[in-house]
Formats: C-alpha cells, sequence, structure tokens
C-alpha cells in the first residue's frame, strides 16, 4: 500500500517531523487538551456565584409594622483562608501538566516515526541487495547451465543448488515485501493519510546528538513523564494545603428585603414599612472525623506521587545508562563492519571471481562467497537500523524534541 498524497493539507517547506505534528490525530488531541485546561484556570480560583432567594408566605405573618408577604435575599460567598487561591494554582499546575503530556505525546509519535523510518530504509535497502543478488543467481545459473548442457559440467547439482537459492532469496524477498507493507500502514496511520510516501523515503532519522557521544551528560531534566511527576508533586501539596484550608469556615454575607402589606391600625389602613437588613453568616466545619480524613488523605497522595517521581527517575535513568550502552557497542560494531568485514568481504568477493575464472576454485565455492557477502550486507543493514532505533528511543527517554534545543 501506498501512501497517498495529501502535502497541501499542510504547510509546504516543512520537514516530515513537523509535518506529522501538524497532522497527527494524537498529537492534536493532546493540542485540545491543553487549550481546554487553559481555559479552565479562567474559572477556578474565582468567587462562587452569588445567592438569590425569595421567600413568599402562604399565610402572612402578622407583624406590628403589617404582614411579611415576601422576602428577598442576595447573598454571597468569600471562601477565606487562601483557598481560592489554591485552587488557581491547581488549575495553573494542570495546565503545565497538559503541556508535558502533549510533549510526551509529540516525542513517543516522533519516536514511532523515527522508528518506522529506520525499518523503512533497511527494508528497501535490503530489497535493493537481495535484488541484485537474484540478478547473480540468474547469471550463474545461466553459466552452470551452459557447462552441463557442454558437458564441462559433470552433474546438475550446482544448477539445483542455485534454483534452490533462488527460491530461498525470493521467499526473503516476500517476506520484506509484507514487512514493508506493515511500515507503511503505520506511516500512513501516523500522518493521517496526508503524506507522500516519496517524501518520506527522503528523509533520514536524526542523529539528534552528532559529535556529543556523552548522552548521559544530558540526563532526563526534559523527559516529560519526570517533568510531569514532579509537576503532580505540586498539585498534590496545593490539593493537600487545600483541603487542611477547608476545615476552617468561610464567611457568607449578603442583603435581605423584606416585603411588608398593609396593615389596619384605629380603624385606618395604613401601608406597610418594608425591610432592608444585612445577613452575615459562616459555615461550621464541626465533622472532625470527616476533616482529619479528607487532609489524611490528601497527604498520603502526596507522599505516593513523591514516590512514584523517584521510581519514574530512576528507572529513566536505568534507560538512558542501558541505551548509552547499547549504542556504544552498536557504534563499535559498525565500526567493525566499515573498517574490517565490508572491505574484507569485498576483497574475498574479488579474489574468488579471480580463482573462478583460472580454474583454482568451483562454481559452488565462488557462490558460496557470493552468498556470504550478500548475508553479510543484510546484516549490515540491521545493525544500521538497530543504530538508529536506539537513537530515536534515547532521543525520546531525554525528552529532546528538536535539535535546536542542544
Amino acid at each position: 500500500m501506498t501512501m497517498s498524497l495529501g502535502v497541501s493539507q499542510v504547510q509546504e517547506g516543512l520537514s516530515p517531523i513537523q509535518t506529522l505534528l501538524q497532522v497527527n490525530p494524537e498529537v492534536k488531541a493532546a493540542i485540545l487538551r491543553v487549550k481546554a485546561q487553559e481555559e479552565a484556570i479562567k474559572i477556578s480560583g474565582v468567587l462562587p456565584d452569588p445567592k438569590f432567594e425569595l421567600t413568599t408566605a402562604f399565610a402572612p405573618v402578622e407583624t406590628r409594622n403589617g404582614p411579611i408577604e415576601n422576602q428577598f435575599m442576595l447573598g454571597q460567598k468569600f471562601p477565606l483562608w487562601g483557598k481560592l487561591n489554591r485552587q488557581e494554582k491547581i488549575a495553573v499546575k494542570k495546565h503545565n501538566l497538559a503541556e508535558l503530556i502533549l510533549l510526551k505525546t509529540e516525542l513517543k509519535v516522533v519516536n514511532e516515526f523515527e522508528t518506522n523510518l529506520a525499518k523503512l530504509h533497511r527494508i528497501q535497502n535490503s530489497l535493493i541487495i537481495l535484488d541484485n543478488y537474484i540478478r547473480e543467481l540468474e547469471s550463474f545459473r545461466k553459466i552452470a547451465l551452459s557447462q552441463y548442457s557442454t558437458g564441462k559440467g559433470l552433474t546438475q547439482h550446482p544448477i539445483l543448488k542455485l534454483q534452490i537459492e533462488q527460491t530461498l532469496i525470493r521467499s526473503k524477498t516476500n517476506d520484506l515485501q509484507s514487512e514493508l507493507e506493515t511500515v507503511n500502514q503505520s506511516l500512513n496511520r501516523l500522518f493521517d493519510g496526508v503524506m507522500d510516501s516519496t517524501f518520506i523515503m527522503n528523509s533520514r532519522v536524526r542523529n539528534l546528538l552528532e559529535g556529543l557521544s556523552n548522552y548521559w551528560s544530558l540526563g532526563i531534566n526534559s523527559n516529560p513523564e519526570f517533568l510531569a511527576s514532579m509537576v503532580n508533586e505540586e498539585i498534590a501539596t496545593l490539593k493537600r494545603e487545600l483541603n487542611e484550608k477547608l476545615n476552617y469556615p468561610d464567611l457568607t454575607t449578603g442583603i435581605t428585603y423584606t416585603v411588608v402589606g398593609p396593615t389596619e391600625l384605629g380603624g385606618a389602613v395604613s401601608s406597610g414599612k418594608d425591610a432592608l437588613g444585612v445577613k452575615i453568616g459562616i459555615n461550621l466545619p464541626i465533622w472532625f472525623k470527616r476533616n482529619r480524613a479528607r487532609v489524611e488523605s490528601a497527604r498520603q497522595m502526596e507522599l505516593s506521587v513523591q514516590e512514584k517521581t523517584l521510581d519514574i527517575k530512576n528507572r529513566l535513568e536505568a534507560k538512558v545508562e542501558s541505551l548509552s550502552k547499547d549504542l556504544d557497542e552498536i557504534n563499535e560494531t559498525i565500526s567493525l563492519y566499515q573498517n574490517r568485514l565490508i572491505p574484507e568481504v569485498e576483497q574475498m568477493l574479488s579474489s574468488a571471481y579471480a580463482a573462478y575464472e583460472t580454474g583454482r576454485i568451483s562454481f559452488l565455492d565462488l557462490l558460496d562467497s557470493e552468498r556470504m557477502a550478500v548475508n553479510l550486507q543484510l546484516e549490515f543493514e540491521r545493525v544500521k537500523s538497530k543504530q538508529l532505533i536506539v537513537e530515536a528511543n534515547l532521543n525520546q527517554t531525554i525528552g529532546i524534541l528538536e535539535p535546536k534545543e542542544l
């Protein structure tokens, strides 16, 4: 399956990663969560809505000034002791948390892209190697058939061995084609079907830390999971403080307006005198067992988040160290291939062809040399792909999204 062309749907001139972060549905969902949390700040730390009450008497209460017919009350609750301030701070921290979740999502999506891109390059290069090998085998088969028909080849053994080798290579090619289909589907999903496969193939996995061998020095100070856990610690502390403040009363003030109906006094009817009053009250958080349980629950949650932060820190540091060691070993292997194995196998092939032309080695010996060279090339492609995948995993674990951040 080829990826659909939809570059016009995004800004031209963007790199594949920049385009990915614009069109990926998971990233767009995280961006919307950030915007939603930004709006939530505006409704946090503000006074609750005023309360309006109307009391109507079915049987008016007679007073000296006349019967009370209706009573209106407008009141406002004022949370005290810094409760509103902490509510607003919690909302701000949750917005920071949403931004870190967005960064974590971006890192995850970019890692998936780079991992699939590394696989894509390995598969494409491996297919080219196998295609060239199949061409070589076909030429070998023609030579073997010619030798057998002219009597130079005593048996059909070389021909049969070549046919078996061709079948095995075609099987490997089919497996790679199937793997290529899976990788293309994954890339198509990441780009939401708006990216051209040719554009992706022309890109490469970024070596974020080119020229910088000490990955460990960067640590995990930019890792969003670690930073998010630290923000969660701050939120837990604010919630614990807020629950402690909820044990203290709040102030409620308001005004009342009482409508007094007409009254009859000494045979004469006079209009009632309406009354305007002031209301002041406080709530009484007297259920001490509930209050203590609420604060203790918040305190235990605070301790739990602190322990989780420590666990995340230890786990990520161990992962960075492990990936760094893996990368060092892979780099040594690549150096071994480039400086020794590849030159040696090229020299071996050249020597084998020369020996075959002079009759010093058999046709099957030449085939074995060719097979060894092809397997070495395929293994080298696998090691290079593994290097890029480990680098991508290390980039994600460190928490660096763009090279400019260095």
